[in-house]
């Protein structure tokens, strides 16, 4: 690591007082007033409420001791801790015209900032993307991958060595974090003996990569039944645990990258007749569950992972009344937790036939429901923190 953030930190000589002149009202003498703020009041009092894509356009100017404030880890760390949980927003159509980074206000859903990444994203965790690009190479069917953090503008190529004849499901590749370092967990099959085998691929990722990346390969045991069918619905990432469903009979794989431990497990409530999606809610796995009509959704959170046990959080019925908030108007295309079960962020589709996409936003605990903004047709739609935390 550079310590020249350091070094800018503690020898750097105290800054001169800010000083203004006022007036006495009473006697009407002139005094001097001199305010001095010290070097930590500055930099984690002040400094560390910035947003991240403020310090690129414009503090990393001011000089060379203060652009490199944001790589100190320590600094990093104080930010991350007060960044609030946003969304990204991408056009898988047409990804070159920018993905979109918001964050959710009182009254409405602000874009941040739109960065234009190189391909399409297929997890965010503290700040950091994973990013897959096709690729024109014959051999290289997984494509090309990438870490980005778009607040910084850091982008790190990924140079995974990946086995042949092994089936990636590419774009479910998800982040963990174990003690601070950052890994990607892919799942892979392949057919040995006319049956599937399904293993864990993990890579680490650290700064100053060169070359190849290794893995470790964990196989799912044979004590765990697979159907042959087996491909994720949707996948998520709570900590070091990476979760798959399986669209079909909704059997969900997880994956503990601690211990390397692998888990099945059996979702609540109905699967059949309903549309559902397990969710990120903080540090757990969430599900929900929605009927047709759209206007009962269910909600649950998994206790206990080896023993596969639920706890029903609650149950939301929408208000016909609430006509502005388009939740008995459309069909749920998919959903998402902000802030630890407190807001149930939905995609809305409001015409099959033109794909009218709206976000909506709906409080567990006050009831209300409302629009965020219009989203392009085919997008990806993803928890995002907008932080300093680089490879």
């Amino acid at each position: 690591m550079n310590n020249s953030a350091i070094t800018w930190i503690t020898e750097t000589p105290k800054p001169e007082a800010h000083s203004y002149n006022t007036r006495n009202r009473n006697n009407g003498k002139l005094m001097i007033i001199t305010t001095v703020l010290p070097m930590e009041v500055v930099m984690y009092g002040i400094l560390t409420r910035v947003p991240a894509d403020h310090w690129e356009k414009t503090l990393n100017q001011i000089c060379k001791g203060w652009s490199a404030i944001p790589r100190d880890p320590f600094f990093q760390n104080m930010h991350f801790h007060g960044c609030k949980l946003g969304l990204y927003i991408q056009d898988q159509l047409r990804i070159n015209s920018g993905t979109q980074f918001i964050q959710i206000e009182e009254k409405k859903a602000k874009v941040a900032f739109r960065r234009t990444i190189p391909g399409q994203v297929c997890d965010s965790l503290d700040g950091l993307l994973l990013i897959r690009r096709s690729s024109d190479e014959p051999r290289n069917v997984n494509g090309n991958f990438y870490a980005a953090n778009p607040a910084t503008k850091q982008v790190v190529k990924l140079a995974f060595d990946f086995e042949q004849d092994i089936m990636y499901f590419t774009c479910k590749g998800k982040i963990v974090s174990i003690d601070g370092k950052f890994k990607v967990v892919f799942l892979g099959s392949s057919n040995i003996e006319e049956r599937y085998q399904y293993r864990w691929y993990i890579y680490s990722m650290e700064s100053g990569m060169h070359g190849l990346i290794p893995y470790r390969k964990v196989t799912c045991p044979d004590s765990i039944a697979i159907n042959d069918m087996f491909y994720p619905h949707n996948t998520i990432s709570t900590g070091a645990v990476t979760y798959w469903s399986n669209i079909y009979d909704g059997m969900t794989l997880a994956f503990d990258a601690r211990n390397e431990t692998c888990y099945s497990l059996v979702l609540p409530g109905d699967t059949n007749g309903t549309k559902w999606q397990i969710v990120k809610n903080g540090d757990q796995l969430g599900f929900v569950t929605w009927s047709y009509n759209d206007r009962e959704i269910g909600m649950w959170a998994l206790k206990d992972l080896q023993n596969s046990i639920w706890i029903k959080t609650g149950t939301i019925v929408a208000d016909r009344r609430s006509s502005n908030t388009n939740i008995d108007r459309g069909l749920i295309h998919s959903a998402n937790f902000l802030y630890d079960q407190q807001i149930l962020v939905f995609v809305i589709c409001l015409s099959l036939r033109k794909m009218i996409l709206k976000l909506v936003a709906f409080d567990v605990k006050t009831g209300s429901i409302r629009t965020l903004r219009k989203i392009p047709k085919f997008s990806e739609v993803g928890l995002h923190i907008n932080s300093l935390i680089t490879l």
